[in-house]
């Protein structure tokens, strides 16, 4: 029985789901899993589409999906990680993934050491992705000081490509999965943009759940799985997910690690 004494009747699902045709596969495997549970939650759940941190504190979710940065800033003592989707997609490799650097395809820059004195974008202050990663990889060429002329904020990887592409920033750290659905779609012109580099390999975007919700991880993970094979062909095709596999708080120590060695080396943030 849930703790609370409330039964969620919604999931989260927003970080890869930002058109029609992702929120409709993302749809079918949510549409499909809920059969797999034990009761209470065994009933049909409405997906917010949306991946906003308060979304994961509304008392009638029931999982939701976060960044692997803010989980472990943030949402760890509240909330159990349930399941990273293990993609079939370059950049990514098991449960773990990767951000692309990118510049305009017109750039004189051929490395991350030319773009000192350039403007960078961030899709958040707290991504993994587009900022810790980032971070990361800048900390080991700044010396200890500032890097970049100016840091803009985007609000998401989209619109980081969004500023690239159109002069607004030169270089922005995009999610790999992100990267692949944003082609796929045809959101951008991928002719317009050079990939410079890639970062290193942390876990994914975990689904986590509130530890007062009485619900077992592997059931939700096993039931995702059921629902994911039972998908037609063309979904799974084109959703790229081989399965749905455990992951633990270990798995994110890296994330935590590459913030603290940016800190050491002298480069907290993005600057």
């Amino acid at each position: 029985m849930n703790k609370t004494g409330i039964q969620p009747d919604k999931i989260c699902s927003g970080m890869y789901a930002f058109n029609t045709q992702l929120q409709r596969a993302w749809d079918t495997i949510f549409d499909g899993f809920y059969q797999h549970l034990p009761a209470p939650y065994n009933r049909k759940y409405k997906i917010l589409f949306e991946d906003q941190p308060g979304s994961l504190r509304q008392p009638d979710v029931l999982i939701g999906q976060t960044c692997g940065y803010p989980y472990v800033m943030q949402w760890q003592p509240s909330h159990e990680l349930v399941t990273v989707p293990a993609f079939n997609i370059a950049g990514c490799e098991g449960i773990q993934y990767s951000s692309w650097f990118i510049c305009r395809k017109n750039s004189l820059f051929q490395s991350l050491s030319d773009f000192k004195s350039s403007v960078a974008v961030l899709n958040s202050h707290d991504s993994n992705s587009g900022m810790n990663v980032l971070r990361s990889a800048i900390s080991k060429i700044a010396d200890g000081g500032s890097f970049f002329e100016r840091v803009l904020v985007s609000d998401s990887h989209l619109a980081s490509i969004d500023y690239v592409v159109n002069g607004k920033a030169d270089l922005a750290s995009i999610d790999a999965v992100t990267w692949h659905f944003a082609i796929q779609e045809g959101l951008f012109n991928p002719d317009s943009i050079r990939i410079i580099g890639q970062s290193q390999k942390t876990a994914g975007l975990p689904f986590i759940i509130k530890r007062s919700i009485d619900l077992d991880s592997e059931l939700i993970r096993s039931a995702l799985n059921i629902s994911l094979q039972n998908c037609p062909i063309e979904i799974r095709d084109f959703i790229r997910i081989d399965s749905f596999e455990k992951v633990s708080p270990e798995d994110y120590q890296l994330t935590r690690q590459l913030e603290i060695e940016a800190i050491n080396l002298g480069y907290p943030f993005p600057a």
